[in-house]
């Protein structure tokens, strides 16, 4: 498992508190779970509140970033199966794997997504 540099969790925890409002962060499965949410109603805003600042940066300047396929990139969600979720101290990773229409055709997709808790609040740092 990938662990952040200090520095990292310096600035995740200068922006705890910028989470969207009556959002669950309090597990990783409930931020993960926030995302679809959001990716079902195409809903990039709230999709990218869920990101610590750098992966936020990081998700916004990929070409091939999740959040840009489900808003407006040609994605769309159809469902969705949790494959696992381990937690490692302040770190997680939360794996589903996805069906999706792309193109009119339903394809099938891993996706893993990585978080970091600060201050008691878990965020999104790269989905891959």
């Amino acid at each position: 498992m990938r662990h952040l540099a200090p520095a990292t969790l310096l600035i995740l925890a200068g922006c705890s508190s910028a989470g969207p409002s009556g959002v669950d962060q309090s597990t990783p499965e409930a931020v993960v779970e926030s995302w679809f949410a959001a990716a079902t109603k195409a809903d990039r805003d709230v999709m990218l509140s869920l990101f610590s600042p750098e992966g936020r940066k990081e998700e916004e300047a990929s070409g091939r970033s999740w959040s840009k396929a489900f808003s407006g990139g040609g994605v769309t969600l159809k469902a969705r199966e949790k494959r696992s979720a381990t937690t490692e101290g302040d770190t997680a990773s939360v794996i589903f794997k996805v069906f999706i229409l792309l193109d009119g055709k339903e394809e099938a997709d891993g996706c893993r997504f990585t978080l970091a808790r600060v201050d008691g609040k878990w965020w999104i740092v790269r989905i891959g």
